[in-house]
């Protein structure tokens, strides 16, 4: 528990109207947070910096875009430390950033949020955040699965350290406070992108847009239909089966175009998968896309997202431009927290896990006679107008605080 602060002598009383000093500490600034971020620097309320390195590689050595090479950091308080990846066991994947120690004691901070057990200066930041009072708040996935109980004890010992909870999807929540966490100081976060600007470009779509949007995919007949992927290609997405359901529509003379969107390490593969398949035709391999007009274009011109598995931001990248989602259920535990978006039957469909006869039957049935697509977009829209955008997250980080800070410094939590 965070310790009550209000007759700590240590924690002198502010001027009214004073900012409530909040730190987040990241080993870098994914793309996807700037929008958040950004909104709370800008908060009236708030004297916000981000603590961040800018290192592009995550575990295993992947490679990720961060909002400083995306060019989307801008309106964003952020203070450059440095920020070291360990490659060799026992350490392999953990991080280090000695300059966030330093930071952590000598700053004055009211509230500190970090992101990542990976982190040995994560472990000490919480050492000191305990000698100097600073209630801490862990933003993190938590829990998408039941974890091994050894890999448990281990979080649950790391995560007692801190004061509260930011957490992606309701499973999560739901499991924390069945562990025994406060639910006072669990927070259901969610996750989301930039917003406001996807709205901008949405409302100025026009109908000829979409048409030739649609038409550059070689989809112009009534009996065509349109579906798009977007994200990472990765072997856990299960986009092999994907194509399988391509095939086998094909061969019921169904005229579907797959637009594939993202790059990652089985791309190549799916590349050949799909020419082995005879598909050339039919699945259109776009590449990694950071254009949200373009990428607006070809999500809101679709009938259809399909997500076999793993389904994450791409949830909310799709029903923001009202296209509903066809993914597995989650009976593999294979799914983010993004999937709580997904209802099945008002903002998508969901089929069997790894049951490509399901799936196909699933893809059938949302595409004809006549795609499911305008039954469903408002719900999508609305979904995400409700729970998935950057002003839900900063209501969300407001009250957060307001339960870790002394009266007196306590925010206003907009409706």
């Amino acid at each position: 528990m965070a310790p009550d602060r209000s007759d700590d002598a240590h924690a002198p009383a502010r001027p009214p109207g004073q900012r409530v000093k909040l730190v987040m500490l990241m080993w870098w600034i994914p793309h996807y947070r700037a929008p958040i971020f950004r909104r709370l620097s800008q908060s009236p309320q708030l004297d916000f910096v981000v603590w961040a390195g800018n290192n592009r590689t995550m575990f295993h050595g992947q490679e990720v875009a961060t909002a400083q090479d995306a060019g989307v950091a801008d309106g964003i308080n952020w203070r450059p430390v440095r920020s070291h990846r360990f490659r060799r066991w026992p350490l392999r994947d953990f991080e280090w950033q000695p300059e966030a120690l330093k930071l952590a004691w000598r700053q004055d901070v009211d509230v500190l949020m970090i992101h990542g057990i990976k982190s040995l200066s994560n472990w000490l930041v919480r050492v000191i955040c305990k000698l100097r009072r600073i209630p801490l708040v862990e933003w993190t996935h938590g829990a998408i699965r039941p974890p091994p109980p050894w890999k448990w004890r281990v979080r649950k010992f790391y995560m007692k350290w801190a004061d509260a909870f930011l957490l992606y999807g309701q499973y999560a929540c739901d499991f924390f406070v069945a562990q025994g966490f406060d639910a006072r100081r669990v927070f259901r976060i969610n996750n989301s992108l930039d917003y406001d600007k996807q709205v901008t470009i949405r409302d100025a779509l026009t109908e000829d847009t979409l048409r030739e949007t649609r038409a550059s995919f070689g989809v112009r007949d009534a009996d065509q239909r349109l579906i798009v992927h977007c994200g990472r290609i990765r072997k856990k997405k299960t986009l092999r089966l994907l194509i399988d359901a391509i095939r086998i529509l094909k061969e019921r003379e169904r005229k579907v175009v797959a637009v594939i969107i993202g790059d990652g390490a089985d791309e190549a593969g799916l590349r050949r998968y799909a020419g082995q398949c005879d598909l050339a035709d039919r699945v259109v391999f776009c590449g990694p896309v950071y254009d949200e007009e373009r990428l607006g274009r070809i999500i809101a011109a679709s009938d259809l997202c399909v997500v076999p598995a793993s389904l994450g931001l791409t949830a909310m990248h799709s029903m923001v431009y009202g296209t509903p989602v066809l993914t597995c259920d989650n009976s593999g535990w294979v799914q983010g927290p993004e999937f709580d978006a997904v209802i099945d039957g008002e903002t998508g469909i969901l089929f069997r896990w790894k049951d490509l006869d399901d799936l196909v039957q699933k893809m059938d049935a949302a595409l004809y006679p006549v795609p499911c697509k305008p039954d469903m977009a408002q719900a999508c829209r609305d979904t995400i107008a409700r729970e998935f955008t950057p002003a839900y997250q900063e209501r969300v980080v407001l009250r957060m605080i307001n339960t870790l800070v002394p009266a007196h410094k306590r925010v206003c939590v907009p409706p």
